[in-house]
């Protein structure tokens, strides 16, 4: 799967060299493809070694660190707007850590959970993909 992302983001790339639209963009690439390379790696540890599910954790954190140090975060302030109130950037980023993180962790072992059947991880997994896919 994740060879599957990095042919699809470099294809994409590829697709879109020369437009403006890539430059901004490029952080995000690299800081999730560096994200989806610490998971993996630690996925591959855990079903060879077996890893204790405090180090699993310690692992997915890192991988969703990249993301936020890559500066994918929430936009909680679209959600504060709705009640009239400003949310302060910075107030924004420190809550917005903590909500990447537990995405991340959560994605990561509820798709682990799903994997005991054969074809059932991958076929909500293409789920997930077409419904986020619509709502880019």
């Amino acid at each position: 799967m994740l060879i599957g992302l990095v042919v699809g983001v470099l294809a994409g790339v590829y697709c879109l060299r020369g437009q403006e639209i890539l430059i901004p963009s490029m952080k995000w690439l690299f800081g999730i493809l560096v994200g989806a390379g610490i998971a993996c790696f630690i996925g591959v540890l855990d079903d060879i070694f077996d890893i204790s599910p405090g180090k699993k954790i310690l692992g997915q954190t890192v991988a969703a660190m990249a993301l936020i140090l890559a500066g994918i975060r929430p936009g909680l302030h679209y959600s504060t707007e709705l009640i009239g109130w400003n949310m302060p950037a910075n107030i924004e980023i420190v809550l917005g850590i903590p909500v990447v993180i537990f995405f991340v962790l959560g994605a990561s072992n509820s798709l682990n959970l799903l994997d005991g059947l054969d074809g059932l991880c991958g076929g909500v997994t293409a789920i997930i993909t077409v419904a986020m896919l619509m709502l880019a």
